[in-house]
């Protein structure tokens, strides 16, 4: 019984904790129904929240299906603790139809 408890104390002393980043996206998904009229531009944004204690760097992707109609303005920018920020996008249709993709938000800690 003695040898269990000493075994779990220095398992337990020896396992690392376990650290992680969150955060939280607001507005997440977008659903356009319009008329098409030729090439439009559609301004959006991903509200984009940091509601850890340190400061982290958000990276934005789009998925392969959207990148070449989608351009985003803010790529990559830093979060404050506790700070939140509109990333900004353009959807740039070019013709009728309908597109699904999706754009990824990276929460990347500073170091």
């Amino acid at each position: 019984m003695k040898k269990t408890i000493s075994l779990f104390v220095f398992l337990l002393v020896l396992l690392p904790g376990v650290l992680g980043i969150t955060g939280e996206i607001g507005n997440a998904r977008a659903v356009i129904t319009r008329e098409w009229n030729g090439m439009e531009t559609l301004e959006r944004t991903i509200l984009v929240k940091n509601s850890n204690d340190v400061k982290v760097n958000i990276k934005l992707e789009p998925s392969d299906e959207i990148k070449d109609i989608a351009e985003l303005i803010d790529k990559e920018f830093e979060l404050q603790p506790g700070e939140e920020r509109k990333a900004r996008y353009n959807l740039k249709i070019k013709e009728e139809g309908r597109w699904d993709g999706s754009i990824f938000v990276y929460f990347i800690p500073e170091d």
